[in-house]
């Protein structure tokens, strides 16, 4: 496979949105194997799990913030940044 920008952005994306069924266990819920309050109104996690790993870069000075999403108990910085050298207007990149 590989990294190229399109006029719709990175192809294929690099955000990836994951749906998970919130199972109701009377006023605490289970997502993902998470608890969740019912008051609670964000879900979040660092990623520092044995099967999933996130890993965010801030360029504060371009303005461009990226988030990769593994399925991996490690995450690869030089896919982050191939996929910035992408943004920024550099060849098309694998990521094989």
């Amino acid at each position: 496979g590989a990294l190229r920008k399109s006029k719709h952005g990175i192809n294929p994306p690099v955000i990836l949105f994951l749906r998970h069924k919130i199972w109701p266990v009377g006023r605490v819920s289970k997502w993902a194997g998470r608890p969740i309050d019912e008051a609670q109104t964000e879900i979040e996690h660092s990623g520092g799990n044995p099967n999933f790993a996130t890993q965010v870069t801030m360029f504060p000075k371009e303005g461009i913030g990226i988030s990769l999403l593994a399925n991996s108990a490690a995450v690869n910085l030089v896919l982050v940044n191939k996929t910035k050298g992408v943004l920024d207007g550099g060849p098309e990149q694998t990521y094989a």
